[in-house]
């Protein structure tokens, strides 16, 4: 399991319902972390001993709100945690205080399920996971992480080898069961002269989920292997809600630059629409 961890709060009830969920894994330092952003204005126009003061003053009471309420959540929980509140970018703060700090998993709330928060590219939550050293684990507004059932979503790339051997170590810190899905991404809606493509298509993930299976074994777990015909992100959601998933593993794509930001549109959109708490495993 996770020995450290850094949960991001900005006061709202999606951030704070992250960081009760943090708190179910056990024997972790917790560290919560609040940044404001601090947007340019054109600084000749205004008093810069004033503009200090009042932005120290606002960024004092924003931090002060914010995490005196995880104070309270975590006096409640009979749980001691760091705090700390900068101002920045907030993605920075959050990654930079991972580096220092030493961390190995980030918690971030996830509000809505609006359109942008859907597709999360350029949002927080993407540039946290795209500059992230450690795991990112996103918790949606009202769900809670348990450790009954783990879904391990695969496709078989070198990144999706890491998450199964994070899901491996979960499943045997807390005894959960282990399913494991893999999808062909393609429409479901074929024709019929197009079944022996799709049965073609299947082979793959056949294959995807065998390899883990057999993996899982040599370690002593025996996991559910699923293989769904359709849109992977759809057939992912949709295995994890039959299960009662309580928590969805995936890897993370390796990227530079800004392409670093784009995870794939598999991982984002379930990220996006995911009813349960979402770990996104880095390399």
């Amino acid at each position: 399991m996770y020995r450290s961890i850094i949960v991001a709060v900005d006061g709202s009830l999606t951030s704070l319902n992250a960081l009760k969920q943090a708190f179910r894994i056990e024997k972790a330092l917790v560290t919560v972390v609040c940044a404001i952003p601090f947007y340019g204005v054109d600084l000749s126009l205004l008093d810069l001993q004033m503009l200090k003061t009042n932005v120290q003053e606002k960024l004092k009471q924003f931090c002060d709100k914010a995490l005196a309420a995880a104070g309270e959540i975590a006096k409640d929980k009979a749980v001691s945690i760091e705090t700390i509140c900068e101002m920045g970018q907030p993605h920075e703060v959050i990654v930079e205080n991972a580096r220092q700090t030493g961390c190995d998993l980030i918690v971030l709330g996830r509000r809505g399920l609006g359109r942008i928060e859907r597709t999360l590219t350029g949002s927080v939550t993407a540039r946290v996971i795209g500059f992230s050293p450690v795991d990112v684990m996103v918790v949606p507004r009202d769900s809670s992480l348990g450790w009954d059932r783990i879904l391990l979503a695969t496709d078989g790339s070198e990144f999706s080898k890491t998450a199964t051997i994070r899901a491996m170590e979960l499943v045997k810190a807390t005894g959960a069961e282990l399913k494991v899905v893999s999808a062909t991404d393609i429409a479901y809606e074929l024709h019929p002269e197009s079944a022996e493509l799709a049965e073609k298509l299947c082979e793959w993930p056949r294959y995807c989920v065998s390899d883990v299976g057999e993996h899982a074994v040599r370690m002593g777990v025996h996991p559910e292997c699923i293989v769904r015909q359709g849109k992977a992100y759809r057939e992912i959601l949709s295995v994890a809600d039959e299960l009662g998933a309580n928590l969805i593993v995936m890897g993370s794509h390796g990227r530079t630059g800004l392409k670093r930001l784009l995870m794939g549109s598999v991982a984002e959109r379930v990220i996006g629409y995911a009813s349960c708490p979402v770990l996104i495993v880095k390399g």
